[in-house]
């Protein structure tokens, strides 16, 4: 016989007691699509008191990064170009970088640096300098927190003729059907509409709860946005997983590249190799995070899961293709560790699977 507690409520149990202790945040929210269950919940405030809702929006930097993969991938498989192709000849902004489409897709090669870190200290008109400075030097074991990031825009620019925020908003996002749920920043017109409902991050936790209110500025919101990530709610990261787990499953998907494209992409990943930026052996393909227990996602996930976490793994997604199983999930609190990261992240996805397979029985 099913539950009679539903997922939804023993999920918010979990995360109402994790609120409560004001160790990973104040703020959560989750959104789970699967056959067995579909809903999208948000627990606890802000470091301002205001209640946390489902339409929040947070920046949630890197997390993004495997829309703006796929979406390249989408042009290069449109134009014919294959994935073991030199980007070089592509992107015309790094003529100077000889590394495959593959291997930007992965987030390893030869240009590690520059670190988010650096990028917001450097002008907008010398970033690419950053990154130029350090390609051709070479393999690189380690996770790439920008320049992979922007060398796709710059494939994106290429191939679509388009500004690359501009068609990651207006073609792929409206493709996936996820307008208002992710974004890739905003004009300062847009920003003054959406500024108040944009969610704040807090530090200082457990003893204090500072808000970040930089997430709501236009340096943050509306300059270069698409190069450090962008803004997103738990629903429309699970949404985006799940387009992701019905093209791996064999269904076109507007967006995104054909099944047979796609699967080659996330299917052939890089060595696991120590990575001297996250701290932990681990690998990539297609822009994911593969191999999901070494990014701290636990054993829940099967062998062909594909997911990616962002800003101090506060926020994550992943689609499980075998389990039929897409989430999606922001938390508001600025982890100390990645280890502590892993815990949250982790007890979550135990929380949610447990739920799913009590539903069922």
């Amino acid at each position: 016989m099913p539950s009679d507690e539903s997922p939804s409520e023993e999920i918010r149990a979990h995360l109402e007691e994790v609120a409560s202790e004001r160790i990973f945040g104040t703020a959560f929210h989750v959104a789970v699509l699967s056959p067995r269950a579909e809903f999208s919940l948000s627990v606890g405030a802000d470091a301002l008191g205001i209640r946390a809702h489902s339409s929040q929006l947070y920046n949630v930097w890197c997390a993004l990064k495997p829309v703006v993969a796929l979406a390249a991938a989408e042009l290069a498989e449109a134009h014919g170009v294959d994935p073991d192709t030199s980007v070089s000849g592509i992107a015309k902004q790094f003529p100077d970088c000889f590394a495959t489409l593959r291997q930007i897709m992965s987030h390893r090669f030869a240009g590690v640096y520059p670190s988010l870190a650096q990028v917001a200290l450097c002008p907008l008109a010398e970033r690419d300098q950053l990154i130029s400075r350090h390609l051709g030097t070479g393999p690189s074991s380690g996770y790439s927190e920008y320049s992979s990031q922007a060398i796709l825009l710059d494939v994106i620019r290429s191939l679509s003729g388009e500004e690359p925020v501009g068609y990651l908003q207006e073609r792929t996002l409206t493709d996936l059907h996820l307008e208002g749920k992710l974004s890739f920043g905003f004009t300062r017109s847009q920003l003054e509409h959406v500024q108040e409902g944009i969610g704040l991050y807090v530090l200082g936790l457990p003893h204090r709860a500072l808000p970040l209110l930089s997430d709501r500025t236009p340096f943050l919101a509306c300059d270069d946005r698409g190069r450090v990530g962008g803004f997103a709610t738990a629903a429309g990261l699970a949404g985006f997983y799940n387009s992701v787990l019905n093209v791996l499953n064999g269904e076109p998907r507007g967006g995104l590249p054909a099944p047979e494209y796609l699967r080659d992409l996330v299917y052939h990943p890089t060595p696991r190799i120590p990575d001297p930026v996250l701290g932990r052996d681990c690998a990539f393909a297609g822009g994911f995070m593969v191999s999901l227990p070494d990014h701290g996602f636990g054993d829940r996930p099967s062998a062909a899961a594909v997911g990616h976490s962002g800003f101090s793994g506060s926020s994550w997604g992943f689609a499980d293709p075998e389990h039929h199983l897409s989430m999606g999930f922001i938390g508001n609190g600025v982890i100390r560790d990645s280890e502590s990261a892993a815990v949250l992240r982790r007890g979550v996805i135990d929380v949610v699977c447990c739920a799913l397979m009590r539903q069922a029985k």
